[in-house]
């Protein structure tokens, strides 16, 4: 049971690490002196490894004007953020690029049980008196929602947004 409930967890923190709701307006920078009406759509592109190669041999001197960028290491952010902050700024086409850099364990302070208090029952647990012998025991308020830890991927993610000119 205990097995399950850790694989149901993981999975979990799994599939919110991959919605990638990441906040790019803290990345992103202004390269263009001029502001666009926001538009209905915007087509993302694949940069491949390299968003900066992509736009200069497909984007470059060819009607497109290079409104700004997104540039940072971290957990990819998902393709709708990307497209929310493109229209925002009036962008019609995305070139994006995500390349794997590193991967790094993070510990979850105190494991899964971090909202418990000191007199709360259980073992391993802070003032914890209660022997975990049976696998369906769980004290009130006990969070098994969450592994120990989790694997973290960080990627160098960049993003050129352009214009039709």
């Amino acid at each position: 049971m205990r097995r399950l409930l850790l694989l149901v967890a993981a999975g979990l923190a799994g599939l919110v690490a991959a919605c990638g709701v990441i906040n790019l307006d803290k990345y992103y920078t202004q390269e263009s002196g001029q502001t666009f009406p926001r538009t209905d759509a915007v087509a993302i592109v694949d940069g491949g490894d390299d968003a900066e190669a992509a736009y200069k041999a497909n984007y470059e001197n060819r009607g497109y004007v290079r409104i700004g960028r997104v540039s940072y290491v971290g957990q990819p952010a998902n393709d709708s953020s990307v497209t929310d902050l493109g229209k925002r700024i009036g962008a019609d086409v995305v070139v994006l690029s995500r390349r794997y850099i590193s991967s790094r364990v993070v510990d979850n302070p105190g494991g899964p049980a971090t909202a418990m208090g000191p007199t709360s029952v259980g073992s391993n647990l802070p003032g914890g008196n209660a022997p975990m012998f049976d696998s369906a025991f769980t004290p009130e308020g006990h969070d098994t929602d969450g592994p120990d830890s989790y694997v973290v991927r960080d990627y160098r993610q960049v993003a050129i947004f352009l214009r039709r000119s």
